[in-house]
């Protein structure tokens, strides 16, 4: 390529670059995008959801394919509908969650009416429901949100008669399989110290699930003063805590006890810096936040092998598909990946504790806004950079990336020191934080 500069004091400059490019090249469209599908085109859809956009989103899918939709607003309109007739249909997407009849009642009264003439594929967003062996009568099922390439897979399946053991197979390809035998397998007592009390119930909550009970302290003091009085195998270390944080509690437990634990990072700083950090320190290991159950597994396996000297054999997770994002993406609301692995961290207890979690993240946030304005107030740094840090690990888990976003450069501008634009910092971050919150009671009132 070619750049050229042209300069006049006083009238500023004009660059002129000349970059070569290839000719596009044509590429095959995966199938889902190509339009009209030789299997699909011409088969009959019933759409049940309640909500609106929801079905116009299945429906212009469908429509894609050459399928001829048909849409309704609640199970009985459903029944009603196919009351006219055994083959008006070729298959039906039933929503899980809806008022009155829900996609449970729905599909036990089509099949009381039909039989298994008709194929039912089930749209849900709650997976500790999907083992129930009640959930068996649907054909298969999709967790929302619905990718085309999912719908369009499961839909060619049931149209080439591939129906066998169809649930199941979906079943072993949604989230982390938690083995509630690791603790038997990888014994071990463990130290969470961890300032967060949203963090700290999920923690407590998943290790549990994997077989472990736990003790939690809420700062780099309290968790040498817990080690200092009994053994630990395993301490699970957030980096920023109040009195002293991970990375000055681990040095002092390097340097002064005999008794020397494994120690895991849990930090949302993944730079290469952090990590220096970390093992600069002493740490063994490091997680980043929101921490995924196979990243965890794994800690548990190297701290059993550290302890005991013995050589473990990893825990296969079967298909869970989060990727791990390597940077916030300051447009994005809530993250749907990380609330569907939140949703698969917490399993059967779903129902119950994700309205805690969201009422804790909720008080949490009112009060670090707060502690925000007061720090901006009485232009305290550290008051600023540290209550940034915390309200940015609970955004982290949610997967409010936008409010992560604003609570990294108030953070930042909190260590420099820099209150110029604090303000203003403040209250976008007030306003991401209103939408967030609508959007998780909103979630919650739908569980």
């Amino acid at each position: 390529g070619e750049i050229e500069v042209e300069s006049e004091v006083g009238r500023g400059s004009t660059f002129r670059v000349v970059l070569p490019v290839i000719e596009e090249v044509d590429y095959d469209k995966p199938k889902y995008l190509q339009g009209e599908d030789d299997v699909l085109s011409g088969k009959r859809v019933l759409i049940v959801d309640d909500n609106p956009i929801n079905r116009k989103l299945v429906k212009l899918q469908a429509n894609s394919w050459g399928m001829i939709s048909y849409e309704v607003g609640s199970g009985q309109e459903a029944l009603s509908v196919l009351q006219a007739g055994d083959d008006l249909f070729d298959v039906a997407t039933i929503d899980f969650k809806m008022p009155e009849m829900d996609g449970l009642a729905l599909g036990h009264k089509i099949h009381e009416q039909m039989g298994n003439k008709l194929p039912l594929l089930l749209l849900t967003s709650l997976n500790n429901r999907l083992k129930d062996e009640r959930m068996k009568m649907f054909t298969t099922f999709l967790m929302k949100p619905i990718k085309s390439s999912q719908l369009y897979d499961v839909l060619v399946q049931i149209f080439a008669g591939d129906l066998a053991d169809l649930y199941e197979r979906q079943l072993s390809q949604e989230g982390p399989m938690y083995d509630e035998q690791t603790a038997e397998r990888w014994p071990l007592r463990i130290l969470l110290a961890e300032d967060n009390t949203t963090n700290q119930k999920l923690a407590r909550l998943v290790l549990k699930r994997l077989g472990y009970e736990i003790d939690i302290v809420s700062n780099g003091l309290e968790a040498v003063q817990a080690l200092e009085t009994q053994s630990y195998d395993l301490i699970l270390m957030d980096m920023q805590m109040p009195e002293m944080d991970g990375l000055e509690a681990t040095q002092y437990i390097r340097d002064q006890l005999t008794d020397q634990p494994y120690i895991v990072a849990i930090t949302a700083n993944a730079t290469k810096k952090g990590q220096a950090q970390c093992i600069r320190a002493g740490m063994d290991d490091y997680i980043r936040k929101p921490f995924k159950v196979k990243e965890l597994v794994s800690a548990l396996g190297k701290a059993f092998s550290y302890r005991y000297n013995q050589p473990v054999e990893p825990l296969v997770f079967e298909g869970s598909n989060y990727s791990q994002k390597e940077d916030i993406v300051s447009d994005v609301i809530i993250d749907e990946e990380t609330i569907n692995e939140l949703k698969n961290m917490l399993g059967s207890q779903l129902e119950e504790t994700l309205p805690i979690l969201i009422e804790d993240f909720v008080q949490n946030g009112e009060k670090f806004e707060q502690e925000l304005k007061s720090g901006l107030k009485g232009e305290d740094a550290e008051m600023v950079r540290r209550t940034a840090h915390k309200w940015h690990s609970s955004a982290i888990g949610f997967g409010a990336l936008r409010l992560a976003s604003l609570l990294s450069k108030i953070e930042a501008k909190g260590e420099n020191g820099d209150f110029e634009g604090l303000a203003v910092l403040i209250e976008q971050t007030k306003e991401s934080f209103t939408i967030v919150c609508e959007r998780l009671i909103k979630m919650k009132e739908e569980i």
